[in-house]
């Protein structure tokens, strides 16, 4: 067992850009707008593959049969799949107002898919750069079909503008939207069911109005749910670093470390972790060796790999399932 790094899943976009080469050392094939790069993936729209080690080659599912769900994923997840999906987004231009189904309506409505709640982690804000999270005050079923109808949706979203290191939880059935100007980390259910219920008009590489999604979005969109408080906590100093809580949620628990000397993880076989390195670079130590981290890295440490720890001077994302 060793931590298991992964070549990325390019997704080409039409909000996309470059940028991920630029910030992030990204090798994006010439030439092609690129939105999203799929880090860690076991869904089939984007599975990545295994760079280091004797699984060199291997997929996450591969990984699973192979060594089994207890050794990868842990004894106290409750999945046989890989349940979370990983993802760097370069919103080079704003995205569509979307919105994602739950896992009750995912199952039911789309072949027992599971649903898709999302975290966002602010890596790179331009000047101005702004989202959509949730919609209004006050505004309801009737009003937002009439505002569809009219081609006047704009008027009842809410803006909400974003800084570096800025964080956002973004529940099903909350509609959003990335602006333009943002690089940003993204951590999610597996899943790839989004509803785009507006998109500016844009239309496709071949001429074509981007589909929508405006009946399965009415069907899930929660008009009634008040808008998520930021829940990060209070920053904890421990001798070699810094760590503190971005996100908690039922699915995934989200921390950011910030290390200056060194950060012990203890991996007790009950659940798997994900590094992913936001700034600066270390060392991933673990029983049987060790593995260089940079900007960019994503990294995930099966269950049954016993402690780690990194040292040197950098910054990660580290996820887990509660």
């Amino acid at each position: 067992m060793y931590p298991f790094k992964f070549r990325p899943v390019f997704q080409k976009r039409i909000w996309g850009g470059r940028n991920l080469a630029k910030h992030f050392n990204k090798d994006l094939p010439p030439n092609e707008t690129i939105g999203e790069s799929w880090e860690i993936s076991a869904h089939p729209n984007g599975l990545s593959r295994v760079t280091n080690g004797s699984f060199t080659g291997k997929t996450i599912p591969e990984l699973l049969k192979m060594l089994g769900k207890d050794l990868v994923l842990g004894t106290s997840v409750n999945s046989h799949k890989f349940p979370l999906l990983f993802k760097l987004l370069d919103a080079n231009d704003r995205l569509s107002v979307q919105v994602h189904p739950d896992d009750n309506y995912a199952y039911n409505f789309e072949n027992g898919q599971s649903g898709k709640s999302e975290m966002w982690y602010i890596l790179h804000a331009e000047p101005g750069a702004k989202i959509v999270h949730g919609l209004k005050e006050g505004v309801q079923k009737p009003d937002f079909i009439s505002a569809l109808k009219s081609g006047n949706i704009e008027r009842l979203l809410n803006y909400v503008p974003v800084r570096t290191g800025d964080v956002f939880f973004i529940p099903a059935g909350l509609i959003h939207a990335l602006g333009a100007g943002l690089l940003v980390a993204e951590i999610q259910q597996d899943s790839d069911l989004t509803y785009r219920v507006y998109d500016y008009n844009r239309v496709d590489q071949t001429g074509n109005p981007r589909q929508l999604h405006v009946k399965k979005a009415l069907d899930v969109i929660d008009f009634n749910k008040r808008l998520p408080i930021e829940n990060q906590g209070d920053t904890l100093k421990l001798e070699g670093a810094e760590k503190k809580l971005l996100c908690s949620f039922s699915k995934f628990n989200v921390e950011k470390i910030s290390v200056f000397k060194e950060y012990r993880q203890e991996v007790d076989g009950s659940r798997f972790y994900v590094i992913m390195v936001i700034a600066g670079e270390g060392s991933l130590l673990y029983v049987n060796g060790q593995e260089r981290m940079s900007l960019g890295d994503a990294f995930l440490i099966p269950a049954g790999l016993g402690d780690i720890s990194i040292v040197g001077n950098c910054e990660f994302i580290l996820t887990y399932v509660p």
